[in-house]
């Protein structure tokens, strides 16, 4: 069964923090939808629910992460 959370929204946004030279996931976000708010990744839904494409509304690319 498929755990439904604010991480797997496609109104959600994941924040990043640079460490060093790479990017890292903080315990923090953002939903877009219907105005932008404050949201833990892990928060209980809304009714604004969309379930995302996996990696859909990642806004640093798998790419550019990996980079050394």
């Amino acid at each position: 069964m498929d755990q439904k959370f604010c991480k797997t929204c496609m109104h959600f946004r994941q924040h990043y923090s640079l460490d060093s030279r790479k990017f890292i996931q903080v315990h923090c976000g953002h939903c877009v939808y219907p105005k932008v708010k404050t949201k833990k990744p892990y928060a209980k839904i809304c009714d604004h629910y969309q379930q995302a494409e996996p990696r859909s509304n990642a806004f640093v690319s798998n790419e550019y992460l990996s980079k050394e």
